[in-house]
Order: structure tokens, then sequence, then C-alpha cells
């Protein structure tokens, strides 16, 4: 019988020396501040977990540091008993990380990104059997008391799409879902069609690619490639932008269409998409860092930029009647 382990948060605190203590072998994950939180009572495909070690303190030994967790694991669908194979790799490297003003050592554990598809009632169970912990002066000691044990793995049901992969549950209908920190939605028609859809959304502002368009104001939705059997419609504020475009790996599309002040993308396959308040250059090979978002199909590979010159914040204009400087569009040389 499958046990369930609540991987909670630590609180003891050794108060007369002021210095967090973690409970070695409890789990923890990055949120979108970058901080290490707990990670709660399940774990999501496609996200690296950190495992508390041990704390660091200074002018420790080499056979005090420890550089790797070697986990002997079983991942099976709860369902059926298939097996299915959840981890990325059995041998976690360990580093050091700053947590709470305080520094310990974690095993970095990455699940695979797994289509809800791939099991049944959306659940699958990784069971560590045991655990060794290996050490600077290539020692080991075993590890398996703190953290052997059955961990359910599972998609949330989604009524909001985030940066996190989400399941939605199609189910003979058509909804609207908010796209997170955003005043955008996507409505999927679903009608006739039960299945499950994973989805994710990042909208966080992508520098490299904002570096090569200095004079343009800028706005991202990177999908994962999620796929409908129906047109799903994206709507987005128009506000102050002008244009949208997908960014593909042969360049920059221009899907603009606009309806009663909003952009509307009508898509069966959810891209990456900018808005911009100024035409872009539409040959640059634009497509986002390759994602370990799973979604119902696999997108395809993504391929390093092509090298672009920045466009300067200050391009020069062209000479007017009165011998002042007329800004131009770098992107298309029209004067503006």
């Amino acid at each position: 019988m499958k046990k369930f382990l609540s991987l909670i948060l630590s609180a003891a605190m050794i108060l007369s020396a002021g210095i967090v203590s973690f409970a070695a072998g409890d789990i923890y994950e990055v949120d979108e501040d970058g901080d290490l939180v707990s990670a709660g009572s399940t774990l999501i495909p496609g996200t690296t977990y950190y495992i508390h070690i041990k704390d660091y303190v200074k002018n420790m030994s080499d056979d005090e540091i420890p550089t790797k967790l070697k986990l002997e694991y079983e991942g099976s669908d709860y369902a059926t008993d298939k097996k299915v194979s959840v981890l990325s790799s059995g041998n976690l490297s360990v580093s050091r990380r700053k947590f709470n003003g305080d520094y310990a050592y974690f095993a970095a554990m990455k699940l695979k990104s797994i289509s809800s598809s791939a099991y049944k009632d959306k659940e699958i169970v990784l069971d560590i059997k045991s655990a060794e912990l290996y050490f600077k002066d290539g020692q080991s000691e075993d590890f398996s008391n703190e953290i052997a044990g059955s961990y359910d793995i599972e998609y949330d049901d989604c009524y909001e799409i985030t940066k996190k992969p989400t399941v939605i549950s199609l189910d003979d209908t058509k909804d609207t879902y908010d796209i997170e920190n955003k005043k955008a939605t996507l409505e999927i028609d679903s009608t006739g069609v039960k299945t499950d859809m994973v989805i994710s959304c990042d909208t966080s502002y992508d520098m490299s690619f904002g570096e090569k368009y200095m004079n343009a104001s800028l706005d991202f939705y990177d999908f994962d490639g999620a796929t409908a059997r129906k047109a799903m419609v994206l709507t987005i504020p128009k506000e102050s932008y002008k244009y949208v475009y997908e960014r593909t790996q042969s360049g920059l599309v221009d899907v603009t269409k606009v309806s009663d002040g909003n952009f509307i993308i009508r898509t069966s396959k959810l891209g990456s998409y900018v808005l911009s308040d100024v035409a872009l250059a539409s040959n640059t090979a634009a497509v986002p860092p390759a994602s370990t978002t799973p979604s119902v199909s696999t997108p395809p590979a993504a391929t390093p930029p092509a090298s672009t010159p920045s466009v300067p914040s200050s391009a020069p204009g062209t000479q007017g009647p009165t011998g002042g400087s007329i800004p131009y569009n770098p992107g298309t040389g029209a004067s503006l």
C-alpha cells in the first residue's frame, strides 16, 4: 500500500546561535523569486526539486562535504502498476545553496516531463527504495532513513495558466482561462472532446531578445507548444502595443489582428509571442530558449538565436528640412 509523505518545511531554529536548522531529507522547490520553498505534498513532472542533505558550517573537511546522492528508485502508474520513468537520473549532484540567509547542501532531483496521457488518473508514484550519500574524500554513507519512501507525482488541475506546468481537464465544454499576472485570457473549446491538456505560459521578460530591440517596449507570452483539436483564442489587451509576432526558428512572424481593443490570436498550437510598440525586423531567428515544460505534443527542438547586432537605443535619424534629425524605425527603415 502506498504511503503519503507530506514534504513540509522544517521550522526548527537554534535560537541561541541564530541559525536556521533544516531537516535532512526535506524536499524543496524554487519559487518565482528564486527562493527555496517547501515542495508540498505532491511533486510535479518537469520540475527540479532540492533535497536537503546537511547544513553548511565553516572549515568543513573533505569527509564532511557531500558531493553526490545516489538513489535506488522505481516509478509506476498508481492505477495500473505500469512502470514509468520519472527521474532524469538517479545520480543527483549535491551543491551548496543559500536558504533564508544561511547555507546548506542540497541534491538536485529533476523529474522528467511526462504527458498526462502517459498514465491513468493523472497520478504516478516515485518509490525511493534506498539512497547512498557520497563525500569529497570518496567515502559514502547510507542516506535511506532520510529520503526513502513513496511520493505522489501529479499535475495540478488548472484554473489559471502559469509558468509552472499544470493540466487542464477538457470536458466537452468551452472555458476561458486567465494568464497569470496578465489581463490576457485563453479560450479553449473542447466541445465533443474529453481529454487533458498540459500547459504553461512564461510571461517573464526575455533579456537576450530585448537587447536586440533596445528602442522597443516588449511584452512576452511564451507557451509550451500545447495543441488542441479546435482553434484556441488568445486575447491580449492592446494597450500601447501595435504589433504581435510569433517567435519561430526561422524568425518573427507578424500575427497582428485587433478586435475591440484586443490582440486576437486564433491557433490550434500555442507558440511563443512578443508584443511590441514598434515594428520589429522579421528575419531575426527568434525562437525562445528550449523549455522542459511538458505538453500534449512535442514542440520543435529549439535552436540558438542567430547572431544579430544589437540595435542602439538611439539610432541615427535622417536629415530633416531644417537640419534636425528625424527618428526612424530600424526594423523597417521608415520615418516615424
